[in-house]
């Protein structure tokens, strides 16, 4: 059988011919072709916009347990200071200081 024998005979059995058949998985070679490379570049995409995110999601965190840790230690500091505010070994100036230093502190603390 040559080519165009080929041809008839695929037209009346399914309707279409060999070169049409070769023109139409062609097409659909190059689209799907196109679609994984759409489809590539789309996954590169996401991934950086993903390696954006934990970035941005370690800064926040460094920021979050930065906050925490001054705020614990603001704390520490406030009970420290109201504990020992009336030892009767440190002088005048000590107790203005600490005064000073617990107005400070309870501010930052009422802010939060």
């Amino acid at each position: 059988m040559n080519k165009e024998e080929i041809d008839k005979w695929l037209d009346e059995q399914y309707g279409c011919s060999y070169t049409r058949l070769e023109v139409l998985h062609d097409f659909y070679f190059e689209k799907y072709t196109d679609l994984k490379q759409e489809n590539q570049h789309l996954k590169e995409e996401l991934k950086a916009v993903r390696k954006g995110l934990s970035k941005v999601s370690v800064k926040r965190n460094k920021w979050k347990n930065r906050y925490y840790k001054e705020k614990k230690k603001n704390r520490r500091a406030i009970k420290y200071i109201k504990e020992h505010k009336t030892d009767h070994r440190h002088n005048f100036r000590s107790l203005v200081y600490a005064d000073v230093l617990l107005q400070i502190l309870d501010k930052g603390e009422n802010n939060e």
